[in-house]
């Protein structure tokens, strides 16, 4: 991709999205929070409704917020799948017995696709600092 390519590129990401693609985040966002209030006391459900509607607001505004907000869900989605990783390789089975149960390897394919994408994303908006 040629400089000219790559700086109209991040121009457009950095505007934001349309206005018919944030009401369908918005939709989405509201069922999210629907989640949070049906769900049972002490689920992991809440941890996974605070990085849903984090992505949410990252996707619904631009500029600095969006840096900053997508910065910090991206921080948690490393934090989250570095914890889940670690915790296998600590003592899970290399491959789950039924594909609802944990192991090795659906850490792993955790790890590369959702805990790398969110650390390229933080190091790359740097949390809202970067230049324009």
């Amino acid at each position: 991709m040629h400089a000219a390519e790559e700086e109209r590129a991040e121009e457009q990401n950095d505007a934001g999205l349309s206005p018919a693609l944030r009401f369908v985040v918005g939709v989405y966002g509201t069922l999210g929070a629907f989640a949070v209030f049906i769900a049972p006391a002490r689920s992991v459900i809440y941890a996974w409704a605070t990085i849903f509607l984090l992505a949410v607001v990252a996707f619904a505004t631009s500029g600095r917020t969006r840096q900053v907000v997508g910065s910090i869900a991206g921080t948690i989605m490393l934090l989250v799948s570095g914890w889940y990783l670690y915790s296998q390789l600590a003592g899970g089975p290399f491959l789950p017995e039924h594909a609802k149960d944990a192991s090795i390897a659906g850490a792993f394919f955790y790890f590369v696709f959702f805990g790398i994408p969110g650390t390229i994303y933080a190091l790359k908006a740097k949390f809202g600092w970067r230049r324009k």
